[in-house]
């Protein structure tokens, strides 16, 4: 076993993590997700989903705040 065996064993998974399939929503996604009511696999809720500033929304509790009646209205847009 070669020095440089582990290394190329940890980038090949850091590389699978990174690229390749599709990306799976992290727990603040899912959360905004569920109380959206939209469905995750719409092409328009990928759209939305990759417009949500999560670094923003994990760092600033009124962004946060501020998110939540946009939220609210998709759903009650999708029980109707």
């Amino acid at each position: 076993v070669s020095p440089a065996e582990p290394d190329t064993v940890a980038e090949n998974r850091a590389a699978s993590r990174r690229g390749g399939g599709p990306r799976l929503p992290d727990r603040l996604q899912i959360a905004l997700l569920r109380a959206s009511g939209c469905n995750p696999n719409d092409p328009q809720t990928r759209a939305l989903m990759d417009g949500w500033p999560l670094a923003e929304l994990r760092a600033n509790p009124a962004a946060k705040r501020a998110l939540w009646p946009q939220l609210r209205a998709l759903r009650r847009k999708q029980r109707q």
